[in-house]
């Protein structure tokens, strides 16, 4: 399987405005291009791409902006991947061996697997997953009362 830049923009994208989720108003898209150090530019296309899915809604006006179309819960890291780059596959090398010959239907056999099973972690993880994630390892990197700990706190 390979993950394409725009495929992992998109993850970023999709992860900063989980972040966001709660906001009284939407996140505009030059705060999510810097956030996530995504090209401005490259990020627009996405986010249309990511509202025809109905991932995300745009809002209009001066103080628009993109939200998540659904709760963080309700999106998967898998549903985002399959939206920007199609099915996912475990690829092979230009030569690789369509033939009964030297195994090939026993590898066939583990890349079907290895797919499933790729499927299976990116459809299981959330991007509320990824958020807590994120807010757990800030909270660990912050110590008590916000401060930051040093090497000696850790």
């Amino acid at each position: 399987m390979k993950i394409s830049a725009k495929a992992e923009y998109a993850c970023l994208a999709m992860f900063e405005l989980a972040k966001r989720q709660g906001s009284p108003r939407p996140t505009q898209i030059h705060v999510v291009a810097e956030a996530q150090a995504i090209p401005s530019q490259y990020l627009v296309q996405i986010l249309i791409q990511l509202q025809r899915a109905g991932l995300v809604r745009s809002e209009r006006g001066a103080k628009g902006g993109y939200r998540l179309a659904r709760e963080p819960q309700d999106i998967s890291v898998g549903e985002v991947l399959r939206v920007i780059d199609g099915p996912l596959m475990v690829t092979r090398g230009a030569g690789a061996n369509e033939t009964e010959e030297a195994g090939g239907r026993h590898f066939r056999e583990i890349w079907s697997q290895v797919q499933e099973a790729m499927s299976e972690v990116v459809d299981r993880r959330s991007f509320a997953d990824l958020v807590l994630m994120y807010e757990r390892e800030f909270e660990v990197k912050k110590g008590k009362g916000g401060k930051e700990l040093g090497d000696a706190g850790r």
